[in-house]
């Protein structure tokens, strides 16, 4: 599951940004010309301070103000085309409408992190309904470790059942090769009982889902057009200039230099190019994440004072205080030292503000309904067990040393090892605590590593 409890450590030469604006002519003036000197002093001068998740919030508006530079997608004559995401789409729906309605009220919950809605149209004789959804991956990508392709198609079948569940009950699931495209494709029974047809695909950085709702008799003709769209999509409407992206990354000597990488993105921004120029935000981003302060072993206890946690080892005879990294993520854990399989507990941190930016605060927290806070619990937790094949017999939510917090136990295809899992919400960040086990006393162990989980684990 730890793909789904990411942190990344880059190290990071703090500079000064001493850089010029180069001159450029009154007819080569893009959008977003005001953008550079208005969050470089954001980011630096947080950084200087010591305010790391702070210049992290700067960067991620920034990025987002750079995407918004592009024209808004467009939907002519059954055309989709988005310069944002150099796509353009053929849709055989003649006589649908485009609605600019929320979709996300068609669901059970707000989309998963970082999903955007860019079209949506209906049919006005049958109200049959088309949504188009993207999803910045970026980040979780860039912490990866080299995925192969059948790990990309295993995240991207996690991303589908965890949308699956926001529109109906998944029934069923399959992939398929469409020209260069490996397509996920979903049948889920809507919240009416009417059929739903979803599918997925990744190209670079974006997830792109297509809901499709539609009237039973229609589901055939409907899958058929559907098929027909997926067909027709292009990635090379109104392509980047890579030859002029590649001579301004030329000029970055010292990858994990700030000032440096904050000068390409002017540069970038500066022509137009806010695709890259957004890319390589996100490797600030990371670079930015990387400083802020791990946690430590200090005399067989854990401390991560940057969220203020202490874990406190019961008995260093029995147990061993590790703090481990796997694709950048930081984990804090107590192992049995006596189990020949895998035996103990295991705590780490997700900040929502270093994976998903300023939208962090909207999605989960303080300032967020409780229902909108079970569904992130739930969907980042379910997300984990699948990635580790684990198979939920037992969920809830209930409180754990204070906090909300979603429950479950699960087998997985770890041998000799049954979990449970606990993602608890400590003010705006999320607490995930795994206890592993022999699964044939499983419940007696589940009730003494978590009381001692409890009395160990503490909150500044």
């Amino acid at each position: 599951m730890h793909r789904l409890l990411l942190r990344i450590t880059l190290p990071l030469l703090l500079t000064c940004l001493t850089w010029s604006l180069p001159a450029l002519a009154a007819d080569d003036q893009k959008p977003g010309q005001d953008l550079p000197p208005k969050f470089e002093p954001q980011i630096t001068e947080n950084l200087a301070s010591g305010k790391f998740r702070e210049a992290l919030l700067a960067a991620a508006k920034y990025k987002e103000a750079v995407r918004a530079c592009y024209p808004a997608a467009t939907y002519t004559n059954g055309v989709l085309e988005s310069e944002a995401d150099h796509l353009r789409i053929s849709c055989p729906f003649k006589g649908w409408k485009r609605k600019d309605a929320d979709l996300a009220k068609n669901s059970d919950g707000p989309p998963p992190a970082g999903a955007v809605p860019f079209l949506a149209l209906m049919d006005p004789k049958t109200n049959d309904t088309l949504a188009a959804i993207s999803s910045d991956q970026t980040i979780i990508n860039k912490m990866e470790d080299n995925p192969t392709p059948g790990e990309t198609e295993k995240l991207l079948n996690i991303y589908g059942q965890i949308m699956g569940r926001l529109f109906g009950v998944p029934r069923y699931s399959s992939f398929a090769t469409v020209g260069e495209l490996r397509i996920l494709s979903l049948e889920l029974s809507g919240q009416t009982g009417n059929p739903i047809e979803m599918r997925l695909f990744s190209h670079g950085d974006q997830v792109y889902t297509f809901v499709l709702a539609c009237a039973p008799s229609e589901k055939a003709e409907m899958k058929a057009k559907l098929l027909t769209m997926m067909k027709s999509i292009d990635f090379h409407y109104k392509p980047p200039q890579q030859e002029r992206i590649a001579a301004i990354h030329a000029k970055v000597t010292a990858p994990t230099d700030v000032k440096q990488q904050l000068q390409a993105i002017r540069e970038l921004v500066l022509c137009g190019e806010y695709g890259a120029a957004g890319a390589d935000i996100d490797t600030i981003r990371l670079t930015l994440a990387g400083r802020i302060p791990k946690p430590v072993v200090i005399e067989d206890n854990i401390h991560y004072d940057t969220y203020g946690i202490t874990i406190t080892n019961p008995d260093p005879q029995v147990w061993k205080s590790v703090v481990q990294k796997s694709d950048g993520m930081d984990m804090m854990m107590l192992q049995n030292r006596a189990g020949v399989d895998t035996r103990g507990m295991l705590v780490a941190v997700l900040d929502p503000i270093i994976l998903y930016g300023s939208r962090a605060e909207q999605m989960v927290g303080e300032k967020v309904p409780e229902a909108v806070n079970k569904t992130f619990l739930s969907n980042s937790a379910r997300g984990g067990l699948m990635n580790i094949n684990g198979k939920i017999e037992k969920e809830q939510f209930r409180t754990f040393k204070g906090m909300l917090t979603y429950e479950a136990t699960a087998t997985t295809n770890i041998p000799n090892v049954k979990v449970k899992l606990l993602v608890g919400l400590h003010s705006n960040y999320m607490v995930f605590m795994l206890v592993f086990v022999d699964p044939s006393d499983a419940e007696h162990q589940f009730k003494e590593y978590e009381t001692i989980l409890e009395k160990a684990l503490t909150f500044k």
